[in-house]
């Protein structure tokens, strides 16, 4: 079971999930996803990797904040959930991404 923290970064509540141990690895969802559609990963990988996933601003559990959500948002946002140590300090990480739109 994977461990919800809530960070505060930049004025928004971002939640994220943290479970296993190792090297940290980070889940980027694509833009108004939230973290859970990485279960299946994180559940393959927890074993021999610290698994990060959060939900993007206004869903789950996290702020929808003021400023739009876009893809340089999310970025923006998994740099300072890096830096905020989400996983006992996750930077330098592994990053894995999907980004599913027609214009980014």
């Amino acid at each position: 079971m994977s461990e919800v923290r809530i960070l505060t970064l930049r004025n928004n509540k971002l939640a994220c999930r943290v479970r296993g141990s190792g090297p940290p690895v980070v889940f980027i969802q694509g833009v108004n996803t939230h973290g859970d559609g990485w279960n299946r990963q994180v559940e393959a990988l927890a074993d021999h990797f610290t698994c990060v996933s959060f939900d993007n601003r206004g869903l789950g559990g996290s702020d929808r904040g003021n400023e739009p959500i876009t893809v340089v948002s999310v970025a923006d946002d998994t740099l300072a959930l890096m830096d905020a140590g989400g996983a006992n300090c996750i930077n330098p990480a592994c990053l894995h991404g999907l980004q599913r739109c027609r214009r980014c």
